[in-house]
């Protein structure tokens, strides 16, 4: 019985994985990267950060020193 269960989610790992691959043909690294990019300086409160975390749909940002 449990060969049959490790059968059935090989079978069904595997058909997940043809799927997204399917679906994935043809595009590049490039294609998923991120374009815009937020910036924050050094000099701003935890506060402005956090309003600007909650207000957008960035969750990462680059902390420009100058």
């Amino acid at each position: 019985m449990f060969i049959g269960l490790f059968i059935f989610l090989d079978a069904q790992a595997k058909a997940t994985y043809m799927q997204a691959k399917s679906l994935l043909s043809g595009y590049k690294v490039k294609d998923a990267l991120m374009k815009d990019y937020k910036t924050i300086t050094k000099q701003e409160t935890i506060a402005q950060a956090l309003q600007l975390l909650l207000n957008g749909e960035s969750k990462n940002f680059l902390v420009m020193e100058n």
